[in-house]
Parts: structure tokens; C-alpha cells; sequence
């Protein structure tokens, strides 16, 4: 059996992967969340905003921290 989807994403360029993950977002909330959006949600589980820090090696990516409140 070949997978064709597995083949097709080893050789995606890598900017495929911040693309599809639009895509997701699109399809699942129409948008991406927004910095006021991460706080919101935060704050609903009692928790603060941290740090945001994109990941060196996907920049189109961040990590977000979470603090107690």
C-alpha cells in the first residue's frame, strides 16, 4: 500500500504546514484566535497571560504561557 498523503507531506515545502493550519482555522472557528482572544480564554480557566514567544524554528508558530491568576 502507498500512502500518498504521507509522501505528499515529506516533500511539502515547509511553509505547507503554517498554511494548513490556517486552513484548520478556517474551517473550525472561521478565524484565528487573537492575543484578546488567548486572554479571554485564559482568564475563563483562571489563569493569566505569560510570556508569548514565537518558536525559533517555526516562526508562523508561538508559545503561549499560562500563569495562575
Amino acid at each position: 500500500m502507498f500512502d500518498t498523503a504521507s509522501a505528499l507531506r515529506a516533500k511539502a515545502p515547509a511553509y505547507l504546514a503554517a498554511a494548513m493550519t490556517d486552513i484548520q482555522f478556517m474551517m473550525l472557528t472561521g478565524r484565528e484566535r487573537t492575543i484578546e482572544d488567548y486572554q479571554r480564554l485564559f482568564e475563563a480557566a483562571g489563569l493569566k497571560l505569560g510570556a508569548i514567544d514565537p518558536i525559533p524554528q517555526s516562526p508562523n508558530y508561538l508559545v503561549i504561557e499560562g500563569m495562575p491568576a
